[in-house]
């Protein structure tokens, strides 16, 4: 397994060469009702790649905890959209954006409980606002819930940039 870290402040990548993935080896639980042969083997590949991406992470903490300083919180308003920011701005910087592209190139891939919890959010975000707009009532925790999923998501948040950059492109041309 190769996993790369890229320090773009100091212009240095950090590469951990570990040992290689028996994927034979991984044990996978198969306990659960499956009706097709298609179900099992989209439980299997679907564990399969939890294992690895919880591997893939254990070796990116360990690259990080061992160049990187860390971030002290109370240094930042917040570090999760300090951190997005950066990365968003760096992407501009380096491929010269003159269309939206965004879902073509930044294909985000759900699972099915993903998209169910998102869609469960966005109704109760909508009905938060609509109770809050008749009679006062607070349904904050949603209304966050809703803009933190908002947030995060890389399309969106890069046409956001990409459309705010555009607007202050045109005010600067007058």
């Amino acid at each position: 397994m190769v996993t790369m870290i890229k320090d773009m402040e100091n212009g240095v990548s950090y590469i951990d060469v570990g040992n290689p993935i028996d994927v034979k080896s991984i044990d996978v639980d198969m306990n659960g009702e499956f009706s097709t042969e298609e179900e099992i083997e989209k439980h299997y590949v679907k564990s399969l790649t939890s294992e690895i991406r919880d591997k893939m992470a254990t070796s990116v903490y360990h690259i990080i905890s061992r160049h990187f300083k860390p971030l002290v919180r109370r240094e930042h308003g917040n570090v999760e959209e300090e951190l997005r920011m950066k990365k968003i701005e760096y992407a501009f910087e380096k491929l010269k954006w003159d269309r939206d592209v965004f879902d073509a190139e930044y294909l985000t891939k759900k699972t099915k409980e993903e998209q169910e919890y998102e869609e469960v959010i966005r109704t109760l975000s909508n009905l938060a606002l609509d109770s809050i707009m008749q009679n006062g009532f607070c349904g904050q925790e949603w209304i966050l819930s809703q803009l933190d999923i908002d947030n995060k998501d890389v399309v969106k948040r890069m046409r956001k940039y990409w459309q705010d950059s555009k607007s202050k492109q045109k005010v600067l041309k007058k």
